[in-house]
């Protein structure tokens, strides 16, 4: 994505631009698997690259529904986000998550590992097209951050009248600066600039948005080991 400032007096600018920043996830899973077959190297039978595959067709997916939000939004900007609650499986729509981005942590040797609290209810009211995208940013920011061979870990909780997720990032690319600001388009792009790493916010802008839209909370802290952690929460209710 190019490093320009989205004017903050067009919200209909920006949200656009938030929703094609989320395309670039699904893009990637999808590019790999025809470079693989562009070089000869997609083997039907073989397991590993059957996964690729069916990565490649959630992804597909994935973008569509994006588009179709892109779309939805165009019409309707000025309402806001549209959320459709129903009851979800929070730890389902991880896995699935998991599966679209599984040839980006193959890429780099990456371990996911998903943690369920016994106190976590069974399902709750969230919009599933929404959250997944929420947690689709959260992951590729680990991804991008991770060292080689490292463990990715998410983890459910619940707190209070609230459904948590925790995403950690095993590598903080940003320890100068306050973790809250990474969720500002312009911080990014800042920070990007300076050091060529980091993303350009939008996704973690949009992510925000999503959150807010279903009255929960989303923030990033420091763990212990001074690892990043990007969490949410929904209500239960």
């Amino acid at each position: 994505m190019a490093d320009e400032q989205v004017p903050e007096n067009r919200p209909d600018i920006q949200l656009v631009s938030l929703l094609l920043h989320d395309l670039e996830t699904p893009l990637a899973v999808v590019k790999r698997f025809l470079d693989r077959v562009d070089e000869g190297k997609h083997d039907p039978d073989n397991p590993r690259h059957k996964k690729l595959l069916d990565s490649s067709q959630l992804a597909i997916q994935r973008a569509t529904r994006i588009l179709e939000d892109l779309l939805d939004q165009a019409r309707s900007w000025e309402t806001g986000l549209k959320v459709d609650l129903q009851p979800k499986d929070i730890s389902e729509i991880v896995i699935r998550c998991l599966r679209v981005v599984e040839p980006l942590t193959e890429d780099k040797s990456l371990q996911a590992r998903v943690h369920v609290a016994e106190s976590v209810p069974s399902q709750i009211p969230c919009d599933e097209a929404l959250i997944e995208r929420v947690i689709d940013n959260f992951l590729v920011n680990a991804i991008r951050s991770a060292p080689l061979n490292a463990v990715i870990d998410i983890r459910i909780l619940s707190r209070d009248d609230f459904v948590r997720l925790e995403v950690v990032n095993p590598l903080d690319l940003v320890l100068s600066v306050d973790l809250d600001e990474v969720f500002d388009i312009h911080r990014q792009v800042e920070l990007r600039r300076l050091r060529g790493q980091c993303g350009s916010g939008l996704g973690l802008r949009f992510s925000r948005m999503a959150i807010e839209a279903h009255h929960g909370r989303i923030g990033a802290m420091r763990s212990d080991q001074s690892e990043a952690v990007f969490w949410f929460e929904l209500p239960r209710l």
